[in-house]
């Protein structure tokens, strides 16, 4: 059974040589210090909030009426003019002061021969021209492409050109694609381009003719009917209604591909940022009043990173209650033995505080595990959503071996509530945890009670996927590799490497000592 949701590739992108990815709703990211398990994670975070952002508009009511959503009419104009200042103006013509793409133009003038002539009652979009294609592709994905630059760029706070691989000349190839859509871009010398899209639904489209009392136009499923009275096509009004017709099912597309409401990313060093948090807010307020008087210098601050910070401390996250405070719930009472909580005033800055035998404890004043745990259950008790994606980058951090594998069925049970969860991780304790619970999925309802869990706690194996990334020195860059998981789980040869080393050494020493 394939559960994949979607696929990610990329070559020659900060330390990463070439990477390939399927993500399932449990992907495991496992691997040493810089071998680009963190790039991959925040790559998909810019993927995912890039796809998120841009539903916005393109799933709108503009589409009730087939009438081009204006952004996507600014960036098509833009588009032309663009080419116009490239130097091919033979491409391009202007018409009644408005500039138009030759190609459209002429496409256009032989449809609507075509159809007043009552040649052709149907016209797939499959059969359209591949220049014509390529350039409605271009004007669907023109404003997305600018949102995933800036976006990418805010996640990793660095430019474009900065995400290359040092000493590459290669350009950067990104390469997504899901059940309904794909797409590709091509970064090279700090520049963005498309390379290729994708639609399924779009690909399926028939636009059907009919001959009635008034030109309009309705769709059914994959069915565009266009109505046409007196044989005769207003070639503009066509042009729009193609053009809104291809945005909306596009907007669908991405829509039923990120079914997530939301995209979260818990960073490694998010009990450090909680616990500084005041600190941080001061020092921005305090910049921020001397604004205009002497210069300033404010740290950048990865996108991650800032978006968890704001994420825990906006307004909202007062009034709102998440969808799975029955798994904070649990966390409070397994792993920490106290609960967490947050004091808001309506003059002050939020305050978070562990309570525990009936007595509040300052966050600061806590333990690292108490720290490290605090903002995962504030984020499930206000901010996580059904069918969302989480990035957790190393859950094991700060935690006692016997808590992390309460953690790993934490990890379990967010799986079986729908959210999509990507964790990368250095513990080979989480890892035969959740290998433990794939076990799991084999047994009876007796069986796993009498084992002290539940059906929550199972993992199957056709859900999780695990790539080991490391260094190659033949290709002078890491690598992703996929890793075979079955019914008994992740192989962890990986660590078994590692405990083996520890072993021999151990050895060797007491030998030495004899």
């Amino acid at each position: 059974m394939n559960t994949g949701i979607f696929s990610i590739k990329a070559n020659d992108f900060g330390p990463l040589n070439h990477l390939d990815i399927d993500i399932k709703p449990l992907t495991i990211f496992i691997g040493p210090n810089n071998s680009g398990k963190s790039y991959t994670a925040m790559l998909i975070y810019s993927i995912l909030k890039a796809n998120q952002n841009f539903l916005g508009y393109i799933v709108s009511p503009f589409y009730r009426s087939y009438r081009v959503p204006t952004r996507a009419m600014l960036h098509y104009n833009r588009f032309i003019q663009m080419r116009l200042q490239e130097g091919t103006e033979d491409f391009y013509k202007v018409e009644t002061g408005k500039l138009e793409n030759k190609i459209i133009s002429e496409w256009m003038d032989t449809v609507s021969k075509e159809i007043e002539d009552k040649k052709k009652d149907i016209i797939e979009f499959s059969a359209f021209p591949n220049d014509l294609k390529k350039l409605f592709y271009e004007i669907l994905i023109g404003d997305f492409k600018d949102r995933f630059e800036k976006i990418i760029s805010t996640t990793f706070a660095s430019t474009l050109k900065e995400l290359e691989r040092f000493g590459s000349k290669k350009a950067i190839n990104f390469y997504f694609k899901s059940k309904m859509l794909s797409y590709s871009f091509r970064l090279y010398k700090g520049e963005l381009f498309l390379e290729s899209f994708f639609c399924d639904d779009i690909e399926k489209l028939i636009f059907v003719i009919e001959r009635g009392e008034k030109n309009n136009i309705s769709t059914k499923k994959n069915k565009i009917f266009i109505c046409v009275k007196d044989g005769k096509i207003d070639k503009k009004n066509l042009l729009n209604n193609i053009l809104g017709i291809l945005f909306e099912k596009w907007g669908k597309a991405m829509n039923n591909f990120l079914e997530a409401t939301d995209i979260n990313y818990l960073p490694a060093a998010r009990s450090g940022l909680l616990q500084g948090h005041k600190v941080l807010a001061a020092s921005f307020v305090e910049m921020a009043s001397m604004a205009g008087i002497k210069p300033m210098n404010i740290p950048a601050l990865s996108g991650v990173v800032s978006d968890f910070i704001v994420k825990l401390f906006q307004y909202e996250m007062r009034r709102r209650q998440g969808d799975f405070d029955d798994i904070a719930t649990f966390i409070e009472k397994e792993m920490i033995n106290g609960s967490i909580r947050v004091d808001y005033d309506k003059h002050s800055y939020p305050e978070i505080s562990y309570v525990v035998s009936n007595s509040r404890i300052p966050l600061h004043k806590t333990s690292s595990m108490v720290s490290e745990i605090a903002p995962f259950v504030l984020y499930l008790r206000h901010i996580i959503q059904k069918n969302s994606f989480l990035i957790i980058e190393e859950p094991e951090a700060h935690l006692h071996p016997d808590i992390q594998r309460i953690f790993a069925r934490v990890i379990a049970r967010l799986v079986r509530k729908g959210v999509k969860v990507i964790i990368t991780t250095h513990s080979d304790i989480l890892l035969q945890q959740l290998n433990n619970q794939i076990f799991m999925s084999n047994l009876n309802e007796n069986d796993l009670i009498e084992s002290g869990y539940s059906r929550e706690d199972c993992l199957v194996s056709s859900e999780v996927g695990a790539y080991l990334f490391r260094y190659s020195d033949k290709i002078d860059g890491a690598v992703s590799e996929k890793i075979e998981i079955d019914e008994n789980g992740i192989s962890d040869e990986e660590f078994a490497i590692i405990i083996d080393k520890l072993y021999n050494q151990t050895a060797n020493l007491r030998q030495k000592i004899k």
